[in-house]
């Protein structure tokens, strides 16, 4: 199953010219990547969800509902941005694919080492692939 999401999600990097068309197979929800974290750590994936790229918020919910209630639980922390301000305001507040390395703990490092991370959301995090593993989702 790992290699079906590291597979796919290859697939999508290496087609960059393309990623804003990306059919529902090729995607995880929010709650599909949480209930499943525990096997896909460390694993490179694509995620669906609403983004909030502002102050300490930065991190993508299932949908507008669950961030508006900070529901920290429902939430995957977004571990890089772009330099370019006006690209990270023209995803906040849209629903985005995301492609990078799911992490199910980012309060500690690869040593097992704490890591202090203020931010709306729980212990998940990923960091996406450049240059457009952050990207506007659309149909």
């Amino acid at each position: 199953m790992r290699l079906i999401y590291l597979l796919s999600s290859l697939s999508l990097v290496a087609g960059c010219g393309n990623l804003e068309k990306v059919s529902r197979s090729d995607w995880l929800s929010v709650e599909e990547v949480i209930s499943k974290a525990s096997s896909l750590d460390e694993q490179v994936i694509t995620v669906k969800g609403w983004a909030s790229i502002r102050n300490e918020d930065y991190g993508i919910w299932e949908n507008k509902n669950d961030y508006e209630k900070r529901s920290s639980d429902k939430c995957i922390s977004l571990l890089n941005f772009y330099s370019d301000r006006n690209r990270n305001k023209e995803l906040d507040r849209n629903f985005v694919l995301i492609t990078g390395t799911f992490s199910k703990d980012v309060f500690h490092d690869k040593n097992g080492q704490d890591v202090i991370r203020l931010g709306a959301c729980s212990q998940f995090g990923i960091r996406f692939i450049e240059p457009d593993g952050l990207r506007k989702f659309s149909d």
